[in-house]
């Protein structure tokens, strides 16, 4: 198959129960952002999609479904302090909201495609950081770094 797209800055979906999210990069008409739909009927249809990101979308996309409907959703951005790793909590209802910075990449390389997993609660995200120190790699190099957060309710 073909896709007019680039096959590694892909979606990512993910289901419980009813409850479905999608979310992805798109560079539409010249525009890159990350946009979401949401599901409450397995994925046989979706809301209209919403607009995610705060104008400087990479894309990079990663999303975790929760019990409550909500969803975790991180992706990257260029923005004036770098290359930064977003997350939010996302709700149907109310999208995002006010997204929080993970990490700030200053490196002058990309960071890799950062992934979550959820474990007793907590949501865990990890993601390849380029080394800054180069005098101990001079090969440039890279460091997996990773953060842990628990899982505040949807207000």
């Amino acid at each position: 198959w073909e896709i007019a797209g680039c096959p590694v800055n892909g979606p990512a979906i993910d289901a419980r129960g009813d409850a479905a999210t999608l979310v992805w990069f798109t560079a539409a008409d010249g525009v890159p952002a990350v946009r979401m739909a949401f599901s409450d009927d397995s994925g046989a249809s979706f809301g209209a999609p919403l607009r995610i990101d705060l104008g400087g979308a990479v894309g990079r996309v990663d999303l975790m479904q929760l019990e409550d409907g909500a969803a975790i959703v991180t992706w990257l951005e260029n923005t004036a302090a770098g290359e930064t790793l977003f997350a939010c909590r996302a709700t149907a209802t109310k999208g995002c909201g006010q997204p929080s910075v993970v990490t700030i990449n200053r490196a002058g390389r990309t960071m890799g495609f950062p992934r979550m997993a959820l474990a007793d609660g907590r949501v865990h995200i990890a993601w390849s950081e380029p080394t800054v120190d180069v005098s101990s790699r001079p090969d440039g190099g890279t460091t997996i770094r990773a953060v842990m957060a628990t899982l505040a309710p949807v207000e």
